[in-house]
């Protein structure tokens, strides 16, 4: 029950930062470079002045160092083929793509001993199906998805391989630590590639959005690491749970939708919770 309800307040909270993200790379023009350092250098600050206060693991080993590089690497992927992809489809229909990590992330349980559940997986298929009509009820033009095949390869295989990253190396590395060292690192990375004074004068505006963003960005990702350790499969309902969010948003602020909307979010809502039961 503990697992629902932070899985439940990191969608929220992604919602609302997917929005912010999504303007900042569309408006302000922001590039892979730029869009990762303003996600990693804050949420890195942030969560690193939160790790005094958790009960962290750090093992000298050469696992530990191979965990480290994995991540990093990793959110390189992420967020390079992110500033790609959003330049393209909106963050909606992005979250509606990650539907398809919950059935590696099924399979992926499996190896941490989970036991194997057809009713899950059928519930799985379900959900899928549900992102699926939200997805074809949007209006949109039409998109070159032979051009975007590549990015979103990627993209969905970082996102399942960052909670296969944290769960299989948490007993030599904690979840939180990991993420704080692996962000650093990474904004060290495209560091030199970048020009502050540009990206703080004429992107200026932007810059800081993504930045303030981060703020409730770090408070989902320590719920969310904790969601990983339980189970790889509900750390990835979060993504087209955000989706789902995004759609009672709209019903809240009275914007117009499709039958096949509704039918879509009522099938994903229904398969979260029965999978949750079975």
């Amino acid at each position: 029950m503990t697992a629902f309800f932070m899985m439940i307040g990191v969608a929220a909270l992604y919602a609302y930062c997917n929005l912010n993200d999504k303007r900042a790379i569309s408006e302000f023009k922001l590039n892979g470079n730029e869009f990762t350092f303003l996600m990693c250098a804050p949420i890195a600050v942030f969560l690193g002045l939160t790790l005094p206060f958790q009960n962290n693991v750090f093992v000298l080993s050469w696992q530990t160092f191979l965990a480290i590089l994995l991540l990093t690497v990793e959110k390189l992927v992420e967020f390079h083929t992110c500033t790609v992809i959003l330049k393209q489809i909106s963050a909606f229909e992005l979250k509606a793509w990650l539907g398809i990590t919950l059935i590696i992330s099924f399979f992926g349980d499996l190896l941490f001993n989970s036991v194997f559940n057809v009713f899950r997986l059928i519930c799985l298929f379900v959900m899928i199906f549900g992102l699926a009509l939200i997805v074809k009820s949007k209006k949109r033009v039409k998109i070159n998805y032979r051009a975007l095949a590549v990015p979103l390869f990627f993209y969905i295989i970082s996102k399942f391989a960052y909670g296969a990253i944290l769960k299989g190396f948490a007993s030599f590395i904690s979840p939180n630590l990991l993420f704080v060292i692996a962000l650093a690192v990474t904004a060290l990375t495209v560091l030199p590639f970048l020009q502050l004074k540009k990206l703080f004068t004429e992107k200026k505006k932007g810059a800081f959005s993504v930045i303030i963003a981060r703020i409730p960005n770090t408070a989902a990702s320590i719920m969310e690491n904790a969601v990983v350790l339980i189970s790889l499969v509900n750390y990835s309902f979060i993504q087209p749970l955000v989706l789902v969010l995004l759609f009672l948003i709209d019903l809240i602020r009275k914007e117009p939708y499709s039958r096949l909307n509704l039918l879509g979010s009522v099938i994903c809502i229904i398969a979260f919770l029965v999978f949750q039961i079975v």
